[in-house]
């Protein structure tokens, strides 16, 4: 999981569209989190039924983490919530090989157009079934197909705050068993003392923590010699040498308070020089919570596995999106055959939206728990290789999991994610492969409504990615006609001429930016004249303009009207629909060049999310 945001925005996008003499495009940065409606319609009757339902069109982007400003402090972290399941079953996992062989670049493929049937009965007013214009499956498959970089801090740091600073990684010493070093921690500075050193891995144990010598070269060793081969071939390798030019990673065990929130926990702020963040450590890290874990338990390593996939993780794909980056760290708990991850809280939640992260109480182990089902469920469809490709795509989220699908499946996106919401309901009751789990043995879903009189009609709303089951306890024949969303709108309306999309998702850690190149030599006159609409995550996530004269060696800012403080200049961030001169949330920008006439010049535009959430 993720540590509890420090902010309660949930809902951050960012949109500009330009025009004028210079260009013209609509820039969008959204993410779909609407949710659908669907009718279900009972006719007749029947013994038992599973219903599975979702929105037509498929999400676009992810939801995802938490985050600090301007920089990768969010964490990945273990809720103390979780418990070990107690009655695993006990089979051999499935077999490395793949259906068919992956293909070398999966092709996109285009959906192909849905047709829509007539219903007996009247359609209810609330279902919006509008004909899906021919462009729009196009334009999905160039949404999953796209690849937006991870934001590399250091470098938009040289780039647009002009830092100036000297070196990306550091050098350090190689350390001995007994050295000491102070960690710095969300708690103050920490003195540790290292207890256990192996080929990859140091194990420092914070001075005073009460822990027997042997305990910690035996995890230390199991670690080395057991979980991390695993892992590496599972998931690719963390950096190496890394930031301290080390090829260790450290694991730093530590007394928190007993009100901390935490398991363990991983922070990308550590993969920075101090140059840029004073309080990194300047190393890899995983933080183990000892208040909470006993060394040498299933639960303290399942806990040790997460965090190093989330190092891992960071390294190979730095952005991948929160909810399946969490999915991967519980399936690196089972695939070293621990059973320390929960399913019931998803199977008593299947509602939620699947491809998001939220923090409350009372749906963050629902997110973990279906992220572990479906990461899951991958790896026993799919095998081995297809896990090792998921997590080196540099797609993110469902994106990265419709790409891969194409290696290893002739199923659909769509195909595949029903047959999993099947799986979760009858895992246990079938011999069908498609539909039953060989490592996890399931609790039944709850199921939302229990039908016991027809006709049955029902409208309800359901998340994009969610699920609702309906069991008939019903005689003889039945028939069901289902309706739902034709379509679900990414932003408002753009202002009439905006005939183009430039489309960047809400990621987390990433840097989402378009380039064009301007000769302004003959002109007399030059304004970058475009109209933006944004949603972002306040103080925290910000998009930016720059010019260049040197072809891209340096950038500086550009001053928009509806600009405000960022972390490196003129910056939007914050609602563009709060501005009162917003038109249906849009905003008018114009901005002069009129400086840089005589020349060629590049424009810029940068999205810089930050770790938590996103845009």
């Amino acid at each position: 999981m993720m540590e509890q945001p420090t902010s309660n925005n949930n809902n951050n996008k960012f949109l500009l569209a330009c025009g004028g003499c210079l260009a013209l495009l609509v820039l969008a940065f959204v993410c779909l989190g609407m949710s659908g409606i669907a009718a279900y319609f009972i006719l007749d009757g029947s013994s038992v039924f599973t219903s599975v339902s979702s929105t037509v069109v498929a999400s676009v982007a992810t939801v995802s983490i938490e985050a600090t400003p301007g920089r990768p402090t969010a964490v990945t972290s273990l809720s103390i919530t979780r418990q070990a399941i107690a009655t695993p079953r006990a089979t051999t996992p499935p077999t490395s090989a793949p259906v068919t062989a992956a293909t070398a670049v999966p092709q996109e493929i285009v959906a192909s157009k849905s047709t829509a049937t007539p219903l007996p009965l009247a359609q209810p007013a609330a279902i919006i079934q509008e004909p899906i214009p021919p462009q729009a499956y196009t334009d999905l498959a160039y949404f999953f197909s796209a690849d937006y970089p991870a934001h590399d801090y250091f470098d938009s740091a040289n780039r647009l705050g002009k830092y100036n600073l000297p070196a990306r990684t550091v050098t350090i010493p190689g350390y001995q068993v007994g050295d000491s070093q102070t960690f710095i921690t969300d708690e103050g500075n920490v003195e540790a003392t290292l207890m256990a050193a192996t080929d990859h891995a140091y194990f420092w144990v914070e001075d005073g923590l009460n822990l027997a010598e042997t305990a910690v070269i035996e995890a230390a060793n199991k670690l080395e010699n057991e979980y991390y081969p695993l892992l590496v071939n599972l998931f690719g390798q963390e950096w190496q040498p890394g930031v301290d030019n080390d090829p260790h990673f450290s694991v730093l065990h530590l007394r928190l308070p007993v009100d901390a929130a935490e398991l363990g926990y991983f922070t990308g702020l550590d993969e920075y020089p101090r140059d840029l963040y004073y309080d990194s450590n300047e190393q890899e890290m995983l933080y183990l919570n000892m208040s909470e874990l006993v060394i040498g338990e299933d639960l303290y390593y399942g806990t040790l596995v997460h965090e190093l996939q989330h190092l891992i993780q960071w390294h190979v794909d730095g952005n991948e999106a929160g909810w399946l980056n969490e999915g991967l760290s519980q399936l690196a708990e089972l695939y070293v055959g621990l059973y320390t991850a929960d399913t019931e809280y998803y199977l008593e939640q299947p509602d939620i939206r699947l491809n998001t992260w939220e923090y409350d109480d009372d749906v963050v182990d629902a997110h973990y728990a279906g992220a572990y089902l479906l990461s899951v469920y991958l790896w026993e469809q799919l095998g081995e290789t297809a896990v090792q490709e998921l997590s080196r795509h540099p797609a993110n989220g469902m994106a990265a999991i419709r790409t891969i699908l194409h290696g290893y499946s002739d199923l659909t996106l769509e195909q595949f994610l029903a047959n999993w919401a099947v799986a979760n309901y009858l895992d246990g009751e079938t011999a069908d492969p498609l539909y039953t789990y060989e490592t996890l043995e399931l609790t039944t879903p709850t199921v939302e409504k229990r039908v016991r009189d027809i006709p049955y009609e029902r409208t309800a709303d359901l998340n994009q990615y969610g699920v609702h089951y309906f069991a008939l306890d019903v005689a003889g024949a039945v028939t069901i006609d289902f309706a739902g969303d034709t379509l679900v709108n990414l932003v408002d309306a753009p202002p009439p001429g905006s005939d183009h999309l430039w489309l960047a998702p809400s990621l987390d850690d990433t840097n989402a930016h378009l380039t064009f190149s301007f000769d302004l030599t003959d002109l007399s006159a030059a304004t970058l004249a475009f109209d933006t609409w944004y949603d972002l995550e306040e103080d925290w996530d910000f998009a930016y303009v720059s010019v260049s004269l040197d072809d891209g060696a340096t950038w500086d800012l550009l001053s928009g009207t509806y600009q405000t403080a960022g972390e490196y200049g003129p910056a939007w961030n914050g609602r563009s629909a709060a501005e009162a001169d917003a038109t249906n949330g849009w905003l008018n920008e114009n901005i002069s060049l009129n400086s840089y006439l005589g020349k060629s010049v590049l424009l810029r535009f940068d999205l810089l999310t930050d770790s938590a959430i996103n845009g």
